[in-house]
């Protein structure tokens, strides 16, 4: 009966996208195959990017152990400078934290990943020199713009480190 034609095509519907999702899993996750088809379509993309002076970066990230990729730019300038959304004062907040991470060997030899408290990065935002002033609500709303856009995360045993994130590290090498 059509009914069960219907119930029929669904049924076999279901199997196959079920065995697609499963081949899919499988194809990608296979970290030999994966990653050097990773690596092929990256180079790919960055031998169209070379004229637009970017590149798509990798580099290990060694709070979770994983690699990430962004795209970076491999020369400052005035138009590189317009790619962010970002106030004079939050730029001062965030180069402040960052040196002060990249300063402090207190965290590097404890946990094996440099950091500073967060008590001492928001104690930053008092003295960002060249005029620039910071409310409270302005931190907060930095601080968490940095951390979700993976410039700066959070770690430590009760949260209460911040560490600079792989968009930090792989822009540091460029």
């Amino acid at each position: 009966s059509e009914d069960e034609m219907l119930a029929l095509t669904r049924q076999l519907v279901d199997i196959y996208r079920a065995d697609l999702a499963t081949s899919r899993y499988r194809r990608y996750t296979s970290a030999a195959v994966n990653g050097a088809m990773v690596d092929d379509c990256v180079n790919e993309i960055n031998h169209q990017l070379e004229f637009l002076a970017l590149k798509v970066a990798k580099a290990h990230c060694a709070s979770d152990g994983a690699f990430h990729y962004a795209l970076v730019n491999l020369v400052h300038d005035d138009h590189a400078n317009k790619g962010h959304t970002f106030m004079p004062a939050q730029i001062a907040l965030f180069a402040k934290v960052r040196d002060e991470i990249e300063q402090n060997e207190e965290g590097a030899a404890a946990t094996g990943v440099a950091s500073i408290d967060v008590m001492g990065a928001e104690n930053l935002r008092l003295d960002l020199g060249q005029g620039l002033k910071m409310d409270d609500a302005l931190y907060q709303t930095t601080i968490e713009k940095l951390i979700a856009q993976r410039w700066l995360e959070v770690g430590g045993d009760d949260e209460s480190e911040i560490r600079l994130g792989p968009r930090s590290v792989l822009q540091a090498q460029y």
